[in-house]
C-alpha cells in the first residue's frame, strides 16, 4: 500500500469490523477489494480466521484450521515469489 497512495489510510479500512466503518472507510475498503491488492488477500485470511470461531465442533475447527493454515502458506509462497 505503500506504493499506492490512494490507499495510505487502507489498513484501518481493513482492520475495522464493517459494523464499525465509516463511509470513507468503506469505499476504501471497496477500492482495495476491488483492485485485488496483497491488503485484499490479508483480510480475507482474517475473515476466514475468525470464522473458526464460530464452529461448534472441535474437529469442524481442525479442518477450519487446516485450510486457513493451508491458504497462509500458499499466500506466503505468493508473496515470496517461490511457487514449488
Amino acid at each position: 500500500m505503500k506504493k499506492r497512495p490512494e490507499l495510505r489510510h487502507g489498513r484501518f479500512a481493513l482492520l475495522k469490523n464493517l459494523e464499525n466503518r465509516t463511509e470513507k472507510q468503506e469505499e476504501l475498503f471497496q477500492l482495495i477489494i476491488a483492485t485485488n491488492t496483497q491488503g485484499a488477500k490479508t483480510w480475507g485470511l482474517r475473515e476466514d480466521f475468525k470464522s473458526i470461531f464460530e464452529c461448534d465442533v472441535l474437529d469442524e475447527v481442525a479442518t477450519y484450521f487446516e485450510l486457513w493454515l493451508h491458504r497462509v502458506d500458499n499466500l506466503k509462497y505468493q508473496r515470496n515469489g517461490d511457487h514449488s
